[in-house]
């Protein structure tokens, strides 16, 4: 569809649909943008106070989650504000975070010695390989949603199409395949060897599982660094329309790879500064109760799968891509039902179900 209109952000591609169509989608995803953004930002700054929590010394004044949630906030106000060209460096520390934490956790599994004894039963319980049954379904929805957190990109594909040297949709669905591919050893990497080395009770962030030794506290602090990094250009796309209605005859806009609209670098807005305050400070009263970052991340995307998943995908299939048969157009209708199912499902469907997996493993080693 982008090729086709020749417009390469998701706001512009969504202004062709007919009629109130493109405007009510538009609505709809600045909604989920914002709300997604939200709860990202919440868990960012969880992970942020349970990583310094654990490193920090136990006897040391600054060990308490409510005081380490409240300075996690006022760090990264400041942050908020400065250009990303300082934040640049976040793309390059997130993949050697990544990798350092996977390597360590393929060494707790081929090196077991690594892995000092967590003093429970979880780590002797049969490890399930296969299982099948009703019980297993919450936590199969679950497992959908948090994938859908992960590799939902749709507000960031037009910008990535467009900068690809020779572009055409063939090349492109063949670049998105190696990328999901990649997605896919990584992903069943990180869950097979934290399944493997704590069994089923294993903490929804990984971080929190580890032990508190020079290996796990470099995975955390190598995370933590990413984290407060990423924070700020996260904040950017939430706070992109104050900075539109406000400065209008000001603020250039280009398309980024991170978000539909952000800032131009070197023009600042200063609409923006009040409402990334706020952001910031609602984020950090919330991330309060926020325990549980796995039951963050599937309400997540229960969320963006609704909007990102089926209606942005399906009305620019329907109306967008020209002629297509009964049976295309079928599909594309049932696409949205089955995101919309699922969103819906999803939204109550937020714990992973272990009791269920247990009840329907049928083989285990």
């Amino acid at each position: 569809a982008c090729e086709r209109w020749q417009v390469f952000d998701l706001g512009s591609l969504l202004s062709k649909l007919p009629g109130r169509l493109g405007p009510g989608l538009q609505g709809l995803v600045n909604v989920i943008l914002w709300f997604s953004q939200l709860l990202v930002l919440i868990g960012y700054t969880t992970v942020i106070r349970d990583s310094s929590y654990d490193m920090l010394p136990e006897q040391t004044f600054l060990r308490h989650k409510w005081l380490l949630t409240f300075l996690t906030g006022v760090i990264m106000i400041p942050l908020c504000f400065l250009d990303q060209a300082y934040l640049s460096f976040t793309s390059t520390l997130a993949i050697l975070a990544n990798t350092y934490l996977i390597i360590l956790l393929v060494a707790y599994i081929i090196i077991p010695d690594m892995l000092p004894d967590m003093g429970n039963q979880a780590v002797l319980e049969p490890r399930c390989i296969f299982g099948v049954g009703a019980n297993s379904l919450p936590g199969i929805v679950c497992m959908f949603s948090l994938l859908m957190y992960t590799v939902i990109m749709q507000m960031a594909i037009p910008p990535m199409y467009k900068d690809l040297a020779g572009r055409s949709p063939r090349k492109f669905q063949r670049c998105l395949l190696v990328a999901f591919v990649c997605l896919f050893a990584i992903f069943s990497t990180v869950m097979v060897c934290g399944y493997v080395a704590w069994g089923s009770k294993v903490n929804s962030n990984i971080l929190n599982a580890l032990p508190t030794d020079m290996w796990g506290n470099a995975a955390r602090f190598g995370m933590m660094l990413c984290l407060v990094g990423c924070y700020p250009l996260n904040v950017k796309p939430m706070v992109a329309p104050c900075a539109r209605e406000e400065h209008v005859e000001h603020v250039d806009l280009i398309e980024s790879k991170t978000a539909p609209l952000l800032e131009k670098p070197g023009r600042r807005s200063y609409g923006t500064r009040l409402p990334s305050c706020l952001i910031v400070a609602s984020c950090t009263v919330l991330s309060s109760w926020a325990t549980n970052l796995g039951s963050l991340n599937a309400m997540n995307g229960a969320i963006q799968v609704i909007g990102y998943g089926g209606f942005i995908p399906g009305a620019a299939g329907l109306y967008l891509l020209g002629s297509k048969t009964s049976m295309e157009q079928l599909m594309l209708w049932l696409l949205m039902a089955f995101a919309t199912t699922m969103s819906v499902v999803g939204s109550f469907a937020t714990d992973n179900n272990v009791e269920g997996m247990i009840t329907d493993c049928v083989l285990t080693m």
